[in-house]
C-alpha cells in the first residue's frame, strides 16, 4: 500500500500496481475482455481511473460503504430473531 523510494520518501501504491505485481497476465486478459466484448471505450477512461486509485484510498471508500450498508441493515424492525 505504500512503498519505499529512494532517500526515504513515501509514495502510495496504485490498486493497477498490485494488481500488475499480483498477476501480470490477468490484467491484460481483463482488458481484452472489457474492449472486446463489454465496450471498447469502457476501459480507458473508466477502469482506468479506477486502478489508478491509491490501494488506501480504494479500501477507505469499501470500508465506509460497508459501514453504511451494515448500519441501515441493523436499523430495520426484524419480526424474528
Amino acid at each position: 500500500m505504500v512503498k519505499l523510494f529512494h532517500l526515504n520518501e513515501l509514495g502510495l501504491t496504485s490498486i493497477g500496481e498490485h494488481w500488475f505485481y499480483l498477476n501480470k497476465d490477468s490484467i491484460i486478459i481483463a482488458q481484452s475482455v472489457t474492449q472486446r466484448y463489454l465496450h471498447y471505450k469502457l476501459w480507458d477512461p473508466v477502469i482506468i481511473s479506477i486502478i489508478k486509485i491509491p490501494t488506501v484510498i480504494f479500501f477507505l471508500i469499501l470500508f465506509v460503504m460497508f459501514s453504511l450498508f451494515e448500519s441501515k441493515q441493523k436499523k430495520k424492525k426484524r419480526w424474528f430473531k
